[in-house]
This record gives C-alpha cells, structure tokens and sequence, in this order.
C-alpha cells in the first residue's frame, strides 16, 4: 500500500513538474518571439542604416570628433524626434567635420582651376564661410526633419484621437485602441502611425503604460500630445473613465485646432501686404495707367512742333 502511495505521489510529481517546465517553456518562447517581432518592427519603421564605405568612413571621423555625454544624451534626444530609432550621433558628427572640409576643398579646385585671380582675402573669407555652412548644415537639416514631423504629427493626432475616442466608447481597452489607430492611420500620416506602432509595441513588449506614454511624449516633443499624456496617465492612476476624458480632451483639442486656424486666417493680411507691394501693385499700375500714359505722350508729341 506504501509503496502504490510512493508511486502515485512520484508520478503526480513528475507530471507537475513536466507540465510547469512546458508552461515555462512556452512562456520564454513567446516572450522572444514578442521581442524578435519588437525589434524587427522597430527596424521597419525608420530604415536608416546603410552598410557602404562612406558611412563606415563617416562614423570613423565621427567617433574622433565625438564630443562629451552631454552633447551626445541631447542630440540622441533629437534624433528621436527626427524618427531615427538608432544612435546615429557619430555619423552626424562624421558628417559635419566631412562637410566643413570637402566645400571649402571644391572651393579650392574650382579656384585654382577657374579663379586664378581672386584676391587672397576674399578666397580666405570665402573658404571660412563654406567651413562654416558646411559644419552647421547637418544640425539644420535635423531641426528641419524635426519641424516637419512635428507639423505632420500635429496635423494628423486630432483625427487620431477622435478614432481613439471612438474605439475606447465602443468598448475596446486602450491598448487595443492604440494599436487600431497605428493601424488605421498608416495610410493617412505614415509618422503618426508609426508613432502609436511604436507605442504598441511597447506596451506589448512589457513595459508599463506610464514609461510608454511618456516615451510617446518625449518622441513627439508637442505640448497637445504632452498633454494627452499626462491626461492618460491620470486617469490610469485615478482609475476615473478613459472614454470620458478622451471625449472631453477630443472636444478641447478640436477647438484649439479651430483657433490656431482663424489665427493664421487672421494673420493673412499683414503676410499678403509684401507680395501685393512688389508684385501685384506694379503690374496693376501698368494695366491701369499705361494707356493713359500712352496716351499723353502721344498727345504732347502732337503738340510739340517738328
């Protein structure tokens, strides 16, 4: 009797063991295959690295003139704004010390081969001026691609907030919602749907809803979508209705838009004052006046004697 009672308890052991050791398993496998599918997304959202010689050559210089942690943590923080999801610091850096030397180099062909008599002071300034350009274009071309996903993102968020507000009210959990509008808004503005992919993705990948938020907002760096944010957030923490503050925020956001745009109707006039000065005033007076003018002139030519 012992021994069918030893042998009853070694095999319930040993099917609990087998069963928790495949539930174990199975746990790891989807777990990397939710990281695999993180990271291969992620890549597919901003393709921006380019295996050739001149990268790897601009890297190089890059990683001499890199410059301190400081510098380094804030132009990375940008570089997320501009939608690059890897650091990207040493080929920009390559970049500006590569450009502050090949224009003033093409400056010196072109003068040694076409402008052998220029003045040695203004070859000088000239050659410091294009150092200039071209070690100060790079960080002009980030801010630009910075503006221009911020104005598509703004554009964009309130029809993505409605569709959010809609998805929420019909009884679907907000990190469903997220993903139906990073999936619904692909085809309408690729960066904001990139934006909630992203997010998505984060959420599933096992990071809490506050730090992914809060990377949403450091991304986009726009005080609407700080503000949703922080309005997720505490109503997260509160626990109150998330379709409720969705609603209202929506209705705040969508008057805000209505202001900013009577603002820039507002602002047209004063903006048309030049255009119509130098361009439009002067053929008007030669439409209007000229045949006028035409006309006087032929008549004083009548007048005065031959």
């Amino acid at each position: 009797m012992i021994l069918l009672l030893l042998t009853f308890l070694s095999s319930t052991f040993l099917v609990v063991a087998i069963y928790y050791n495949i539930e174990y398993r199975r746990g790891r496998l989807v777990f990397n295959r939710r990281m695999k599918k993180y990271e291969k997304e992620t890549q597919a959202v901003e393709k921006t690295k380019v295996n050739n010689l001149f990268t790897k050559l601009l890297e190089w210089v890059g990683k001499i003139s890199r410059p301190g942690a400081e510098e380094v943590s804030i132009l990375q923080k940008k570089f997320l704004q501009a939608g690059f999801r890897r650091d990207i610091s040493t080929l920009f850096f390559g970049s500006r010390i590569a450009l502050a030397l090949l224009l003033p180099t093409i400056f010196f062909i072109v003068k040694v081969t076409a402008l052998k008599t220029m003045p040695t002071v203004q070859f000088t300034l000239v050659t410091f001026a294009l150092a200039l350009i071209g070690f100060y274009t790079p960080s002009t071309w980030l801010k630009g691609r910075i503006a221009r996903r911020k104005d598509q993102i703004f554009k964009g968020f309130p029809d993505a907030l409605d569709l959010m507000v809609v998805c929420v009210e019909a009884g679907i959990s907000l990190d469903a919602a997220i993903s139906k509008v990073g999936d619904e808004m692909t085809l309408g503005n690729k960066v904001l749907s990139n934006e909630f992919k992203l997010l998505s993705l984060e959420l599933r990948a096992g990071k809490s809803r506050k730090e992914a938020l809060q990377n949403l907002a450091t991304r986009c760096d726009l005080d609407d979508v700080n503000s949703l944010v922080t309005l997720l957030i505490q109503t997260d923490k509160f626990g109150t209705s998330i379709a409720q503050a969705l609603r209202v925020y929506s209705d705040s956001m969508r008057t805000t838009r209505q202001q900013k745009a009577e603002e820039q109707a507002a602002k047209l006039p004063v903006k048309m004052i030049f255009p119509m000065i130098f361009f439009l005033f002067p053929a008007l007076f030669v439409v209007v006046v000229g045949p006028g003018v035409m006309k006087i002139f032929a008549a004083l030519g009548s007048i005065v004697p031959k």
